[in-house]
């Protein structure tokens, strides 16, 4: 567990960058206002912005909040490790029942969210690798 030294420049820098990042994450979240940068369109990537915009009703904002939980349980996460490793100090052997519990947790909320029997059909070699790469 990493100690930050707030009365020292590198503490205070760690302090002052998370919370610029955090805040400029916030920002680009939740600002409402008009578009500040308009992509140049051409006609190849017109189509790219027809299926970017055509999203089906999704709510990027609660993407967004979800992505920032996600950041956010990753780090609580990373700090939980150190007391684990001084107790268990097999960091390959963590490492993996992390990974194992994961896929558990992933093939639960993905049965959950995802119900279509077609959708589960692997159907390319492409989405095989895939699979066993992640």
């Amino acid at each position: 567990l990493e100690k930050v030294h707030l009365n020292r420049k590198d503490g205070i820098s760690k302090v002052l960058g998370t919370l610029l990042c955090v805040g400029g994450a916030s920002i680009i979240t939740l600002y409402k206002g008009p578009v500040v940068i308009k992509p140049h369109l051409t006609s190849t990537n017109n189509e790219l912005l027809l299926l970017l915009e055509g999203n089906g009703g999704k709510n990027w904002t609660l993407g967004c909040i979800f992505l920032i939980g996600h950041c956010l349980s990753w780090s609580g996460w990373l700090v939980l490790q150190a007391p684990v490793l001084k107790k268990y100090p097999a960091r390959l052997s963590v490492t993996s029942y992390t990974c194992f519990f994961g896929v558990i947790q992933f093939l639960i909320i993905a049965a959950f969210l995802e119900r279509d029997i077609q959708t589960w059909i692997i159907s390319s070699g492409g989405e095989l690798f895939t699979i066993l790469y992640a």
